[in-house]
């Protein structure tokens, strides 16, 4: 069981690093990184440093924190799957398709149930979908079905659910031309 004494410190590491941040919608951004590692624990009941990383998978990339502080609060392991989780940030001559791509090449090559939670944040961020602009939903939609065809060691029933997702998208936003 993952102690929950150490995933409060979690929280309360990533809610102070998150601060104000909001949400699209509106909510509080905690709650993601928060909905993400509870989807986590009941993966990986047992994987304490997976759990930690997913309650913590955003804050190298939205906060000013940086990994030393991971690692000085929640030690080596848990710090290098947040840097696994974390995008690359935009740099010139890279474009976000290509950022996407070596961020799921990195991620393909981290322990597997990396995979899983990066499945579990897609999915989480795709409750909200209805508020993207056409334009970004399209991008969004193309790089989830990425993630399928590469983060193949995620647990099934997650890429299952991504997939019904995505398609559920599909028919409501009307993404792609049926064949």
């Amino acid at each position: 069981m993952i102690d929950q004494e150490n995933f409060f410190r979690a929280y309360y590491f990533a809610r102070q690093a998150h601060g104000d941040q909001l949400r699209i919608g509106g909510e509080k951004y905690i709650n993601h990184p928060f909905r993400v590692a509870k989807r986590t624990e009941e993966f990986f009941p047992d994987n304490e440093p997976v759990v930690i990383a997913a309650m913590l998978h955003d804050v190298l990339e939205d906060t000013d924190v940086n990994s030393d502080w991971i690692s000085d609060q929640f030690g080596f392991i848990v710090t290098k799957y947040v840097k696994y989780l974390t995008k690359t940030p935009a740099t010139e001559g890279i474009n976000r398709e290509k950022r996407h791509l070596m961020d799921l090449n990195t991620i393909s090559h981290a322990p597997a149930p990396i995979e899983s939670v990066k499945l579990i944040d897609r999915i989480d961020n795709l409750h909200t979908a209805d508020l993207f602009k056409r334009g970004f939903l399209k991008v969004y939609y193309r790089e989830s079905l990425q993630m399928l065809d590469i983060l193949k060691r995620a647990k099934e029933e997650l890429r299952e659910e991504l997939y019904e997702t995505l398609m559920r998208i599909n028919e409501n936003h009307k993404l792609e031309r049926k064949k």
